[in-house]
């Protein structure tokens, strides 16, 4: 973890310099909330107003990434639908660097001119995901991309939203002390983190995850938490070290929760309440056009396949949870049947013609989670040193 000078107070320029000379910003898009891809396995075709919308989202948070009064050592993207418009707009950014020496790899010390023409451009790196995986895939290959290239810090987004100004600075206080670290986001944001709040907590009885509606931070400053979103999640290579990168198997959504959760056998994961994201508005009206796949088992665009990649998702969740000790069938069936109704229930609000096809992929993503649950070659996600080791 960095070594920070003045971790509870207010961070000097210089700690935020060490911070960003450190960090990577892993940006995954589309955003989690707009997934494009109707079914796991069928991507789908992307619509052209879809695709505008989603540049400009992109540009969007790239404009507020260039706001930051020091700006980041590294930006990797992660096109999750592989498009050629989103590799030149990404290519086009990183041209925008100036000629001069590399900074120096991310575990190394701190190069001894930390300002002017060299760090005013973050290096921006394209990376291609595969449309039939799904976010958590992407989310994963972000983070070993920018981990192979030094990373110390990994700041988790998507095209959902803009990065505050003062965001690395509200960072900087905690990063000597803490290793998972959860921002908040702007009141002036709209959708479901409006409604419930930006920050959840994981209930490892049920395997579920709840809103915090009046989160306490207490005189310490901060609110420790087992759940974290990966809109504005920062996390240390000391956790990566230990747990490995998030699950991909997980594709549509809870990656980000069940990491959280593994880190917190190793660190207090912790929720701040500075402000460190807004909303982006571009990618508002992507969310309210396209046709979604969401993170919310309350979300009003929920399809059929969400209803089977959640159900599924349990499994994994299940497994998680007997890794630590925390599996309790009795409690865990119950957190099953709340998600099974929560899906259904929102997916008939949704569409009223798909009860039964709903029902079909709610039972479909029971049975696969069964299966998950019994696996016997089933293990949790490896760290990049094991998978290195592994494969030499």
């Amino acid at each position: 973890m960095s070594s920070l000078t003045n971790p509870f107070g207010h961070p000097t320029d210089d700690d935020v310099r060490i911070l960003a000379s450190r960090i990577a910003l892993i940006v995954v898009s589309p955003s989690w909330g707009s997934d494009a891809v109707q079914s796991q396995g069928k991507p789908s075709t992307l619509p052209q107003e879809f695709a505008d919308d989603e540049a400009q989202a992109y540009g969007d948070l790239v404009q507020s990434i260039r706001t930051l009064p020091i700006p980041p050592a590294l930006v990797i993207v992660v096109d999750g639908m592989g498009s050629d418009c989103m590799r030149a707009l990404v290519e086009a950014d990183d041209s925008q660097r100036r000629t001069a020496p590399e900074r120096p790899a991310a575990h190394d010390a701190p190069a001894a001119d930390t300002s002017g023409d060299m760090q005013d451009r973050p290096r921006f790196v394209y990376v291609k995901g595969d449309a039939k995986q799904g976010p958590s895939q992407w989310l994963s290959l972000g983070m070993k991309e920018a981990y192979d290239r030094g990373a110390q810090w990994f700041w988790l987004l998507d095209t959902a939203v803009t990065v505050n100004a003062d965001a690395l600075h509200r960072f900087a206080a905690w990063t000597s002390s803490h290793a998972l670290i959860q921002g908040g986001f702007d009141e002036t944001h709209t959708g479901a983190y409006a409604a419930h709040g930006s920050y959840t907590q994981f209930r490892p009885a049920l395997g579920i995850s709840e809103y915090v509606r009046a989160p306490r931070f207490g005189r310490a400053g901060y609110l420790v938490i087992s759940s974290a979103s990966a809109r504005g999640m920062l996390v240390s290579r000391a956790v990566v070290d230990a747990i490995g990168l998030p699950d991909p198997r997980f594709a549509l959504h809870g990656a980000d929760t069940m990491y959280t959760y593994a880190a917190s056998a190793y660190t207090n994961p912790i929720a701040i309440p500075d402000a460190v994201v807004t909303w982006n508005s571009s990618a508002h009206s992507v969310q309210k056009e396209a046709v979604n796949i969401c993170s919310s088992p309350a979300h009003a665009n929920i399809t059929t396949a969400d209803c089977y990649v959640t159900m599924r998702n349990r499994g994994y969740v299940a497994r998680y949870l007997m890794e630590r000790g925390d599996f309790h069938p009795l409690a865990f069936a119950i957190g099953t049947a709340v998600t099974c109704g929560s899906q259904f229930s929102a997916l008939i609000r949704a569409r009223h013609d798909a009860a039964v096809p709903g029902i079909v992929e709610l039972f479909k993503g029971w049975v696969a989670a069964r299966r998950i649950m019994h696996d016997p070659d089933w293990r949790p996600a490896q760290s990049p040193s094991a998978l290195a080791v592994h494969s030499s």
